[in-house]
């Protein structure tokens, strides 16, 4: 199996935190992005996204966080159930 490695200096960057603005800027065609499959899979049926470099991300995971910012003591129990809930159908390692 031959190594290859390739340098790319981009002429911008772009750094956005958000999963729904960065599929945006994607189908408008601003640049290239990394998303979930989940997030991507509508643009991708209706041909308005396509995959690229699939065989450099072979390793990629489909990571998730689950965070709480409240008080310990009380946590609702609409989050308890989704935390539950991702506890219990969610590959957690």
């Amino acid at each position: 199996k031959a190594t290859q490695e390739i340098s790319l200096t981009p002429s911008k960057v772009l750094k956005v935190n958000h999963g729904e603005a960065i599929l945006q800027l994607a189908l408008a065609c601003a640049g290239i992005a990394q998303l979930n499959e989940f997030q991507i899979r509508n643009a991708l049926q209706q041909k308005q996204l396509v995959k690229i470099l699939e065989e450099w991300n072979i390793h990629a995971s489909e990571e998730f966080h689950a965070v709480w910012i409240g008080h310990d003591k009380y946590v609702p129990n609409r989050v308890r159930t989704f935390l539950d809930f991702l506890v219990e159908h969610a590959s957690i390692n």
